[in-house]
C-alpha cells in the first residue's frame, strides 16, 4: 500500500525534467528561431524576453555555434580531402577548436558587456542580463551560416 509506485511513471517524470523539449526548452527554441525573423515583432525584448530574460539560452546558443563551426568545417575539410587525394586522410586540428571557444565566448559575452557599459554611461537603463540574452540569442544565426559555408566550401574545392 505504501510502496505502490510504478517505475515507468517515476522515470518519465524525471526524464521530462531533464528533456530539452519541455516547456522551458521550447521557449528557448522559440526565442532562437524568432531571432532569424527580426520583423516578426516590433520589440524583441518586450515580446520575448520581458517577463524573464535568462542566460541559459545564450550559453547554449554560443556552445552550439562553437560545436557547429567545428563539426561542419571538419566535415567540409574531410570531404574535400577525400575527394582530392588518393589516401583520403584528414587530420583534425583541435587547436582551432580551442581558439573558436575563446573567440566565440569572448564575442558572445564581451560585446554585450561593453554595450551595456556604454549605454549605462549614456544613462540608458538596461540590465546586463537583458543585454547578454539579446546578444546571445542573436548569435543563433551563425548556425545555419556554418552549414551553408561548409556546403559552399565543398562545392568550390571538392
Amino acid at each position: 500500500q505504501y510502496f505502490d509506485v510504478y517505475t515507468a511513471t517515476v522515470s518519465l517524470i524525471y526524464l521530462m525534467r531533464l528533456s530539452p523539449l519541455t516547456m522551458y526548452g521550447m521557449q528557448v527554441l522559440k526565442r532562437c528561431v524568432t531571432t532569424l525573423l527580426p520583423t516578426s515583432a516590433p520589440s524583441y525584448v518586450a515580446t520575448h524576453l520581458s517577463p524573464s530574460p535568462d542566460l541559459y539560452g545564450p550559453f547554449w546558443t554560443l556552445t552550439t555555434v562553437i560545436f557547429s563551426l567545428f563539426v561542419f568545417s571538419s566535415l567540409a575539410h574531410s570531404v574535400v580531402s577525400f575527394l582530392s587525394t588518393t589516401d583520403g586522410e584528414y587530420n583534425y586540428n583541435f587547436q582551432l577548436l580551442s581558439i573558436a571557444v575563446s573567440l566565440v565566448y569572448a564575442y558572445g559575452l564581451g560585446v554585450p558587456a561593453l554595450l551595456w557599459g556604454g549605454l549605462k554611461y549614456l544613462g540608458v537603463e538596461w540590465s546586463l542580463i537583458e543585454a547578454v540574452a539579446v546578444w546571445g540569442y542573436g548569435q543563433f544565426v551563425w548556425i545555419p551560416v556554418a552549414v551553408r559555408l561548409s556546403l559552399i566550401y565543398i562545392r568550390l574545392y571538392g
